[in-house]
């Protein structure tokens, strides 16, 4: 027998599909006639029949050298090559063939397939439509066009195309009419979409892919139950056809059902193995029934698989990406989601994400970028009815924030102001426009903005809806502050685990307590606990400090490590790990000095990683949660009288334990800087300084007007305030100017190095504090310098920290109950020079009490001491009897 006569033998086995058999003849000829194109084509047909097509393309490759005049050999190389997705080399094969027989018939069929593969759409479907109206009779050229005019979603012209294909092809009317209905469908065309779809399924019952597009009208038309019974039929039509079971599962997913039929869980599983769609399928009801590994295992086993398109692979990225973010891995979800960027350039989603993930690492410049290109990809901008509209006002409003601690508040109020009215705004977003409107001073605005968050009986329902850091700034009633504050918990501490009296705390070691906190730096915390931090006997206590902050490289960066005999830098480590390596060094008490301000994350606080756990010193309020037992406070800060600061009947919240001196401690050791002249910081040469150093966002109208009054009742003195934003000080020169004040009597205090703010603070003659949210740290730094604080003491935790400093000095007069007394004791300090140098030396003489480190910490130590005896005793937090 000679080759071509085995070669007659192949093509029937294939023609029966005797693949296997084909295959073995197939390379026994090749073995027997290496030079024979038509044996070597064979080989290749029969291994792309196989789906083995990379090896299916090197035989036809090889065939069509041996063979390049022989057209089906050409046809079959190019088909390889579309299948295997090497469109390069189909461009180069066809310009060859171009160039040395361009009277081939089939140069426009392939072509056409090219530009298709390449997803130029309009063009493919211009050739095709071509050639279709040059042989009217061919439906399959037709069908082709109609494939362009859906790949580019041209609906109507596909409907027109699909119609003039039923009579051509009778044989396959279920199909047409399936098609036709499926484009009328994509157009608009419900009601018939509808006709054409129930004609389908008459004429041809079984055809599973006219149940799956009826059950796409119903879903489109609300007929949700009768949608799922349609994909249902589909699927066990055709249950190894991948898109019948898919739909139906994503149906079920879509009406928040994830116990999936037995039927479609075997079918779903199986495909899982070989099939992109179906893993991602799987993956996304892992993660909505909160396996939240099982996901993780399902998008990775998504993206291993051959099939797996561009826009699944960005989708599984995207999606590791988001759970990394959830557990602030923030190196991993950067990774994940620039791949996703990788795979579909623009993504709206991606970007967003990475623009979290950005923001979260204090990267804004990037942040900003990243939220711009997600809101550029929302191509129909304000107007978006798509997937974009539904979180469209929460990129706004990250974008706003990411302009906000870029200190861009124009750009920032921009953006905000976009997001939505205030009523409808969610939670973070009217937070943040809360945040910018106070920084820029725009008091109006963010009174209109709380007013609109008022209930009918004119209750606050603000609370809810801002942060309880900025809430602390708002209000100084403090049930609206822990009603921020448990608002709050419930959303960034979940699941938190209350104290359990079952978790010993050994009596044959000293007790272990454990620091936490990001500010362990050049920072006001880190000014003010440093010393305390030294001072601890280390044959009462083993001091621990987790360290989740910068190293700056300063010189309170090498003190504070210094004093503590166990220093964990956990910069970049992810809450949960913090939490494992807290348990793991046993720690005893665990204190957290950042609570609800900036870079907090009392997600770790939540697993419970010590017996007992205190909120002290970074946040002046509640955490309101179960997460945490105690809050250190002092007998000034919370008196004693029933208080709503007070959580001995509350469900949720720390216990307050009153410290016998004041709560906040302070350094010995402060660096101040070199001494300057007036003139340096741009004050007059004479007359009388009030100042304040806070910052703008603790500045009310109420207050500002006051300051006014004052400075227009004493001639000689001018107001030196800590500088804010131009837009701020724009807005309270205007104010300034409209009481009748001269521009040069509001002086500006830049932002400086903290020893030569110190140095500054010794030209000013009174400190004037802010109300509701006063001076905590600035009102430390002031009457160190020998600056006496004229404070306002309200209700709550923020507004009574200058208050509790003086009454521990002994400056009760400097407290005052309302405004009256405030501006009167102003106006009459700078009218009395006598007066004001009698307080300055009592201040003088006072202060070392504020300076006993030693004695903070031994106290300290008492209390951890009484902290962990009740707990042995397996009581609740409650009075630690602490004198």
């Amino acid at each position: 027998m000679d080759v071509a006569d085995v070669n007659v033998r192949i093509a029937g086995l294939v023609r029966a599909g005797a693949l296997d058999e084909a295959e073995a003849q197939a390379l026994d000829a090749c073995r027997r006639w290496p030079g024979d194109a038509e044996s070597r084509q064979w080989l290749g047909c029969v291994l792309l029949l196989r789906g083995r097509g990379e090896e299916a393309c090197e035989h036809l490759a090889l065939a069509f050298r041996l063979g390049p005049e022989k057209l089906h050999i050409r046809a079959n190389y190019l088909e390889s090559l579309l299948q295997c997705g090497r469109l390069a080399q189909v461009s180069r094969v066809l310009d060859e063939l171009s160039a040395g027989d361009p009277a081939w018939g089939k140069l426009a069929f392939f072509r056409t397939r090219l530009a298709m593969a390449e997803g130029n759409w309009a063009d493919a479907a211009a050739i095709w439509q071509a050639l279709a109206l040059t042989d009217a009779g061919d439906p399959v050229l037709r069908q082709r066009w109609v494939e362009c005019c859906e790949g580019m979603g041209d609906w109507p012209a596909a409907v027109e195309v699909w119609r003039q294909l039923l009579p051509l092809l009778p044989e396959s009317r279920g199909e047409v009419l399936c098609n036709l209905g499926n484009a009328l469908l994509n157009a608009g065309e419900v009601d018939e979409a509808q006709r054409h779809l129930q004609a389908a399924i008459e004429y041809a019952p079984r055809l599973a892919p006219a149940w799956l597009n009826w059950g796409r009208l119903l879903s489109r038309v609300g007929r949700r139950d009768e949608a799922r019974e349609a994909y249902r039929r589909a699927c066990e039509l055709a249950p190894e056809e991948a898109g019948m079971a898919l739909a139906w599962g994503q149906a079920l997913l879509a009406d928040g059902m994830l116990d999936f039929p037995d039927f479609l869980r075997s079918t779903v599983k199986a495909l899982s193995a070989r099939v992109a769609g179906a893993a991602l399928l799987l993956a996304r009801r892992d993660s909505l029934a909160g396996d939240d590994a099982a996901a993780r295992r399902g998008w990775r086993n998504a993206l291993s698989l051959p099939d797996c398109r561009p826009a699944q692979a960005a989708e599984a990225w995207i999606n590791l990406g988001q759970q990394a973010l959830n557990e602030k891995d923030l190196p991993e979800a950067r990774r994940c989601l620039e791949a996703a960027l990788r795979c579909q350039p623009g993504n709206p989603l991606a970007c967003y994400n990475l623009g979290l993930c950005r923001h979260l690492a204090d990267d804004y410049a990037g942040a900003v970028e990243a939220y711009s290109l997600a809101l550029a990809a929302d191509a129909e901008g304000e107007g978006a009815v798509g997937e974009m509209a539904a979180w469209r006002p929460a990129l706004l409003g990250n974008l706003g924030r990411a302009y906000f601690d870029l200190r861009d508040l124009r750009a920032a109020r921009a953006c905000l102001e976009r997001a939505g009215a205030a009523t409808a705004m969610g939670y973070r977003l009217f937070g943040n426009y809360v945040d910018t409107l106070t920084r820029l001073a725009d008091w109006t605005s963010c009174e209109k903005l709380l007013q609109a968050r008022s209930l009918p009986d004119g209750q606050a329902s603000w609370p809810e809806s801002v942060n309880p850091f900025s809430a602390l700034a708002l209000s100084d009633d403090p049930e609206l502050h822990w009603r921020s504050a448990r608002a709050y918990a419930l959303e960034a501490v979940p699941q938190a685990q209350p104290w359990r009296a079952g978790r010993a705390i050994p009596t044959t070691r000293r007790l272990r307590i454990g620091y936490l906190s990001s500010d362990l730096h050049a920072h006001a915390t880190a000014y003010l606990l440093v010393d305390v931090l030294a001072s601890h006997q280390r044959q009462q206590v083993e001091v621990f400090a987790y360290s989740y902050g910068p190293d700056d490289g300063s010189p309170m960066r090498r003190r504070v490590q210094a004093a503590v005999e166990h220093f964990r830098d956990l910069a970049g480590v992810k809450p949960r790990d913090m939490a494992a390596a807290i348990r793991r060094d046993g720690i005893d008490i665990l204190v957290d000095l950042k609570a609800y301000t900036h870079r907090a994350l009392p997600e770790v606080l939540a697993s419970r990683p010590a017996p007992i756990q205190v909120n002290w010193l970074g946040f002046p309020g509640l955490m309101a949660t179960p997460a945490v037992d105690y809050i250190l406070v002092d007998h000034f800060i919370h008196p004693g009288e029933k208080m709503s600061f007070s959580t001995v009947d509350r469900e949720y919240g720390e216990f307050p334990l009153r410290l016998s001196r004041c709560y906040q401690p302070a350094d010995r050791e402060q660096t101040v800087g070199e001494p300057l002249q007036r003139s340096d910081w741009g004050l007059p040469a004479t007359g009388f300084v009030f100042a304040s150093f806070n910052q703008v966002y603790k500045l009310t109208r109420e207050v500002f007007t006051l300051w006014c009054r004052i400075v227009a009742a004493c001639p000689r003195s001018v107001l030196w305030l800590f500088e804010p934003a131009a837009e701020a000080k724009q807005a309270l020169l205007d104010c300034w100017t409209a009481h009748g004040l001269a521009p040069e009597r509001l002086i500006w205090a830049p932002v400086v190095p903290h020893a030569g703010h110190l140095a500054r603070l010794q030209h000013a003659d009174l400190l004037l504090d802010t109300f509701p949210y006063g001076a905590h740290t600035t009102a430390s730094d002031a009457l160190r310098q020998g600056v006496p604080v004229l404070t306002r003491a309200g209700r709550s935790f923020p507004s009574r920290v200058a208050g509790s400093l003086l009454w521990h000095l002994g400056l009760d007069e400097l407290i005052c109950a309302d405004w009256e007394a405030y501006s009167s004791l102003a106006v009459r300090l700078y009218a009395e020079p006598d007066l004001l140098i009698s307080i300055q030396a009592r201040l003088r003489q006072a202060m070392p009490r504020l300076l006993d480190a030693p004695g903070f910490a031994a106290e300290l130590e008492s209390v951890y001491a009484a902290m962990a005896e009740r707990h042995r005793r397996g009581l609740p937090p409650g009075e630690c009897c602490v004198r």
